[in-house]
């Protein structure tokens, strides 16, 4: 009789503990920890057109009105400095983490820019 069942749990015990590491897996994948601007600037190929969250000081805010809306351009550094677009226009100072998508190179209407989050939808 435990000959009989011997393959299906075995097969049981497989499949949890594939389970096990993928769930395991995922969670090291997912943790959305922020990242530092000098993290960033040692390797932006790793990061490039990727979503990432980014933690540090603000600084040189500035903001405008365009026909789609306010705009804010500001820099986030700790000991470098990542310079942000945020078309959602808000308002950050101080100490701030922002989310956006990582651009190593990036033309714009200025010329081309390098080492830029952008925030919000074009």
């Amino acid at each position: 009789m435990i000959c009989r069942f011997q393959g299906p749990v075995r097969l049981l015990y497989f499949a949890l503990g594939l389970a096990g590491i993928l769930l395991f897996a995922g969670v090291i994948v997912q943790a959305d920890e922020a990242l530092k601007p000098s993290t960033v600037l040692a390797n932006p190929e790793a990061y490039d057109n990727h979503s990432i969250s980014v933690v540090g000081t603000v600084s040189d805010y500035k903001s405008r009105t365009t026909p789609r809306g306010k705009i804010a351009l500001f820099q986030i550094c700790d000991f470098g400095c990542l310079s942000v677009i945020d078309r959602s226009g808000a308002s950050q100072n101080g100490q701030a983490t922002v989310t956006g998508t990582f651009h190593r190179s990036m033309n714009t209407r200025r010329g081309t820019r390098s080492n830029i989050i952008v925030i919000g939808s074009k």
